[in-house]
């Protein structure tokens, strides 16, 4: 049924309404209205203004921190975009190699990279990465050989050289 047919139905039945009927007819349609305004326009802005403002805050304070930092601890790259710091190096290089790495802790120029459960070989094979690739050498390893075959825990000692 299109509207223009519908509208004088509609007319004649407001027209039979009483006053007092009326009023409470628009006042719902008013108060419907604005709840429909609040929750589907309003308050889903609003939150998205929130979560915009917090994220700002967030970054802005990651920001200043990272600014404050030493220039030695910033992440910088080399020519060819790999990362060019200690600990992002031995992370990067570890992440390929999908490595196990329980706990990373950087001193002033050494690193000490522990492995709760990894595969002997996937460790030799990244030690050998890093010598080679980097000139990062193990300053002392710790490796201990897990019951599953294979298997080690290890804390290795880690510097460039």
């Amino acid at each position: 049924m299109n509207l223009r047919a519908w509208l004088p139905q509609l007319k004649g039945w407001w027209e039979t309404k009483s006053m007092r009927d009326k009023w409470l007819l628009g006042g719902t349609a008013g108060l419907f209205v604005a709840v429909a305004w609040w929750s589907l326009v309003w308050s889903p802005l609003q939150d998205a203004r929130s979560g915009a403002v917090s994220r700002i805050a967030r970054i802005e304070l990651a920001r200043i921190t990272l600014a404050g930092l030493p220039q030695d601890a910033r992440l910088t790259f080399d020519e060819d975009g790999t990362p060019s710091g200690l600990r992002e190096t031995v992370s990067a290089t570890a992440s390929e190699l999908k490595l196990p790495v329980q706990r990373i802790e950087q001193s002033s120029d050494q690193i000490v990279v522990t492995f709760d459960t990894a595969e002997f070989e996937q460790i030799m094979l990244w030690l050998d990465i890093l010598s080679r690739d980097h000139a990062i050498t193990v300053v002392q390893a710790d490796i201990v050989r897990r019951t599953a075959p294979g298997m080690v825990s290890a804390e290795l000692t880690l510097e460039r050289t």
